[in-house]
C-alpha cells in the first residue's frame, strides 16, 4: 500500500500469490486488510491498476467493488545485451518537455 497524498487515497501497488497459495481465500483476506489499513490512515479511497488480461485479478477486484475508471500506459525496457547504455537519444531533453 502506497499513500498518494496528492490524490487523497492509497494505492494498492501489487497483490500476488504464488500458485501453491491460490484458491485458499488469501487474496480476499489481503484485500480486507488493505481496506482496513486504508481506513486507519484516514483515507476514503483505495485505488489500483491491473493488466486487463489478468482475469482472476479483475474478478477479485470487482467482487470488492472496484470499477474501471480509466487506463494507464505501462512502459517496459528490457535489460541485457547492449542495454547498459542509459542515454535516451533524441534531443537529450525529457519526453514531452
Amino acid at each position: 500500500l502506497n499513500p498518494v497524498p496528492s490524490a487523497r487515497c492509497v494505492e494498492l501497488v501489487y497483490l500476488g500469490l504464488a500458485p501453491r497459495f491460490r484458491g485458499r481465500g488469501l487474496a480476499s483476506l489481503l484485500m480486507r486488510r488493505a481496506f482496513a489499513q486504508t481506513a486507519r490512515r484516514g483515507q476514503q479511497q483505495l485505488t489500483l491498476a491491473l493488466d486487463e488480461r489478468n482475469e482472476p485479478a479483475r474478478q477479485l477486484y470487482e467482487r470488492f467493488g472496484f470499477e474501471k475508471t480509466g487506463w494507464k500506459l505501462a512502459m517496459i525496457r528490457p535489460l541485457g545485451g547492449s542495454a547498459g547504455s542509459v542515454s535516451g537519444g533524441g534531443s537529450g531533453g525529457a519526453a514531452g518537455a
